[in-house]
């Protein structure tokens, strides 16, 4: 995720940066970011689970 971001990075450093590259690294960021969120639990899930009825 973080090589990801840092290729994008490192991509808008060049003088002639390559906007598909810059495009997929941001991408796959977000997708890796969306992947580690949904693994993540949610601070309020025990709470939830107790009004569920």
């Amino acid at each position: 995720m973080f090589l990801a971001a840092g290729m994008a990075f490192y991509e808008q450093s060049k003088p002639q940066p390559d906007i598909y590259i810059t495009v997929a690294g941001i991408l796959l960021f977000l997708l890796g970011v969306m992947w580690y969120s949904s693994k993540t639990p949610s601070k309020n899930q025990d709470h939830d689970e107790d009004n569920v009825q």
